[in-house]
This record gives C-alpha cells, sequence and structure tokens, in this order.
C-alpha cells in the first residue's frame, strides 16, 4: 500500500471488481480496454488473477476506504528508464488536491522503487480536469497528437505531459 496525507493506493482485489465494472460500463474507466476492448464481466471476473498479476494497478482510497478510481504506471520502457501513468478519479470525488496528492505517490513510488526518470501521460484534450491535475503535479507539456481519438462522432487531440525525477538529472 502506498500512502500520503489524504490518500492511499492499493492493489487491485477481486472485490473491486463490480465497482469498476460499473465505471468501465459508463465508458469512464480505462482499465479494462487495455485488457481488451471487447472483455465481458464474466471474462473478467474469473480470470482475475491472470488479468491482473501484473501489479501496477492501485485503486486510489480516502481515510473512510471510499473507493475514489484508479490509477496505474505502464508500458515501461527499462533502456530509457521511463513509463506511462493514466489515473481516473470518479466524478463525485473530483478535487484538485485528492487528484494531485494520487500524481504524487504515484510518481514518487516510480521515481524512488522503480528507478526510472521520466513519467509520461497522454490525456485526451476533453478531459480538463486530468489536464489541470497533471499541471498541477509539475507536470509540462510536451506536445499534442491532433485529432488523434475519435470520440462522440468527433475528432479529438492528445496532449502528451511528462515529468523528469531532477533529482536522478542534476
Amino acid at each position: 500500500m502506498l500512502s500520503g496525507k489524504q490518500i492511499r493506493l492499493r492493489r487491485i482485489e477481486k472485490a473491486d471488481l463490480w465497482h469498476l465494472w460499473e465505471w468501465h460500463e459508463k465508458d469512464e474507466l480505462y482499465l479494462f480496454n487495455l485488457i481488451n476492448p471487447f472483455v465481458s464481466w464474466n471474462e473478467i471476473h474469473d480470470n482475475f488473477e491472470n488479468h491482473f498479476s501484473w501489479k501496477a494497478d492501485f485503486i486510489i482510497e480516502n481515510s473512510a476506504n471510499s473507493i475514489l478510481g484508479i490509477c496505474s504506471y505502464n508500458n515501461i520502457i527499462w533502456k530509457n528508464s521511463s513509463c506511462s501513468i493514466s489515473f481516473k478519479i470518479s466524478e463525485k470525488y473530483c478535487k484538485l488536491t485528492f487528484s494531485v496528492e494520487v500524481v504524487q505517490i504515484l510518481t514518487s513510488f516510480i521515481f524512488n522503487e522503480l528507478n526510472l526518470i521520466k513519467i509520461d501521460s497522454y490525456i485526451q484534450q476533453d478531459f480538463n480536469f486530468e489536464i489541470q491535475t497533471l499541471i498541477k503535479a509539475d507536470f509540462k507539456q510536451e506536445g499534442v497528437l491532433r485529432e488523434h481519438i475519435f470520440k462522440d462522432n468527433q475528432y479529438l487531440d492528445m496532449h502528451i505531459f511528462s515529468l523528469f525525477n531532477r533529482g536522478y538529472l542534476q
């Protein structure tokens, strides 16, 4: 478990699946799309260990043990000492103080435990909350993939943000 002042990150447990699946069905969650865009509830439930043997996905909880969202790191490139992060907080818990702390806890783990030096994140242009979170957590925008995502009958840009482990680079 990774802990901050108001937030904890813990590994996903089988008991969390239904809650996560409900978010997935509302198109608010990226997690199961990384497994397979057409995966079913039964497939996820019955093969939990296979799908979540990679320990890079975390449930975000507050001090009252309420599930606020999920976050993860992926796409580790050891040669380049880099990886990507993703995070999603439920609409009812969307507070920058929570989301920034989540990103700070996750980046601290990646820099201090995995010894990586660069983290990137790809955010759709309409995900304003996530963009503001990364900016507040000291990520810098590196670029834009123009008209990269087709959603709701329109093409959207994908913003690329990154953060370097400055302690390593100095």
